[in-house]
């Protein structure tokens, strides 16, 4: 019995460092929700970009879902209600529908009331002296777009002076955040572009949910020289000598897991080890020649000696390799994530692009 739960002990700790995730093997694109005029032109050459991308580094195209109107819907009762006075009840709902479109970028069927959404649930913020949520708000539209000016018919002053004080803060070319490109991170490629200026945008590429390097376009070259340079990237970051950091980082979670498992059964199997030692010392406890034992005394006590000591002969060598197992994996997952650092850093490359 004492085996069999040491078994059950050791198969559930075991299988608490198991890998959580697949990673889709494929390439996608998404154009970030913006009213800039030019987004509908970003969109049809980021897909004629990303479909050479995905040619030249092998890559299935994955498809997007397409976009739909439940969150336009919702977003326009949501402005009926802070029209009629219901505050509560729009930004109640504008959380809702603001943080679902933000898992699902891709799904946004109208980017401009998607903007204008953020703009009005920053503004009820801002009514409620909650700068800290409409400072959020304000900080993804503005990693969408950078481009972005409040119109003048939808702001206040006080709004206008904390997405100032936001710009400021993230500077004229703010980073992509692996949140702003939602679930679509899940795919092995993501080129996620956006408006940077009247005549630019870039394209930021992003593997294994990290952005890699960002790519700005001007109007002077062509899409096979744009989907070049983004592949060129991706296969220096997936052919690269160093480990993924994703591999690093499991290797430092289940190397402790699996040392503190160690040490749980190094600890059991001591106890078990100690109990044989003790009963094989007072097996004969009370046994007298004078009152010798009877009944089962003797073979009780011999039995609970054999069962500890096998308890200690299998839980002391499991204790010991989970130890060593898991002081392996945390140094490796640390080398490889020291090693990952060094190999990942992100460049800058500017191009110029004809539209």
């Amino acid at each position: 019995m004492r085996i069999r739960l040491a078994y059950l002990v050791i198969a559930a700790m075991l299988g608490a460092g198991a890998p959580a995730r697949a990673q889709e093997q494929a390439l996608v694109s998404l154009v970030l929700p913006s009213r800039n005029p030019a987004a509908g032109a970003i969109r049809e050459r980021l897909a004629r970009v990303a479909t050479r991308v995905a040619r030249d580094l092998d890559l299935q195209i994955a498809t997007s879902p397409a976009a739909g109107d439940a969150l336009t819907e919702r977003l326009e009762r949501a402005r009926k209600l802070a029209v009629s006075g219901s505050l509560d009840g729009a930004a109640r709902l504008l959380d809702e529908t603001l943080a679902e479109g933000a898992r699902a970028p891709e799904r946004v069927g109208d980017a401009g009331a998607f903007i204008t959404g953020h703009i009005r649930r920053a503004s009820i913020a801002v009514a409620r002296a909650e700068l800290q949520t409409a400072r959020i708000l304000l900080a993804r539209l503005y990693r969408y777009d950078p481009t972005l000016e409040l119109a003048p018919l939808e702001t206040t002053p006080q709004l206008a002076a904390v997405f100032a004080d936001v710009r400021a803060q993230l500077g004229p070319a703010p980073a992509i955040e692996p949140a702003d490109v939602g679930e679509m991170c899940n795919h092995k490629i993501v080129l996620v572009a956006r408006p940077r200026s009247v005549a630019t945008f870039g394209v930021t590429c992003f593997d294994d949910c990290r952005p890699v390097s960002e790519v700005t376009v001007s109007t002077s070259d062509s899409d096979e020289s744009i989907a070049h340079e983004l592949a060129k990237i991706s296969l220096v970051v997936s052919h690269a000598p160093s480990v993924d950091r994703r591999s690093g980082r499991a290797k430092k979670i289940a190397g402790p897991i699996l040392l503190a498992a160690g040490a749980v059964l190094a600890a059991a199997g001591s106890y078990f080890a100690y109990h044989a030692a003790w009963r094989l010392d007072h097996v004969g406890d009370g046994c007298t020649v004078a009152m010798p034992c009877t009944g089962t005394t003797v073979p009780d006590r011999s039995d609970d000696y054999r069962s500890s000591t096998e308890a200690a002969s299998v839980l002391l060598p499991l204790g010991a390799a989970a130890i060593l197992t898991g002081a392996l994996l945390t140094a490796l997952g640390v080398r490889e994530g020291r090693r990952a650092s060094l190999a990942f850093s992100p460049t800058d490359i500017t191009l110029r692009y004809h539209f």
